[in-house]
């Protein structure tokens, strides 16, 4: 574990740089505190994001979605520390990780799940979690 978030700290600069090259107001600060927390799935997720160059809120909510789903963080931790943007995007990406259906039944969830997203951002985070399981796949 030592030795996976030291590789994870190396690659972390350089993507700090690509984040301000398109963001210069991203609080980078607070990126580096969620970085602490996270861990290679979700860091996997946050690199295909900064491909797509997300806000800050999206990055962290990236950084802290497994800390958040295995309840390793309290939400009013979360809500102090990164803010009420970040809590609401990682409680929408939540609701839709709650939703069980069949192949057959693929286009109707596609609508409840636009209509469920207050947030493009949600949205972005579930698109850069099914491009990573597809890499995964091959």
């Amino acid at each position: 574990m030592a030795e996976q978030n030291q590789n994870l700290k190396i690659e972390l600069e350089p993507l700090v740089s690509r984040i301000k090259e398109y963001n210069p107001y991203a609080d980078i600060e607070k990126i580096r505190k969620a970085f602490l927390l996270t861990d290679q799935y979700s860091w996997t997720i946050t690199k295909i994001l900064v491909g797509f160059q997300a806000d800050t809120a999206t990055i962290i909510s990236s950084l802290l979605y497994n800390p958040y789903n295995l309840k390793k963080m309290p939400e009013s931790q979360i809500e102090k520390d990164y803010g009420k943007d970040v809590l609401d995007i990682l409680r929408g990406v939540a609701r839709i990780n709650n939703i069980k259906f069949k192949s057959s039944e693929a286009e109707n969830v596609r609508k409840v799940i636009f209509a469920m997203s207050k947030d493009v951002r949600i949205i972005l985070i579930k698109l850069a979690e099914r491009v990573e399981k597809m890499r995964e796949l091959k």
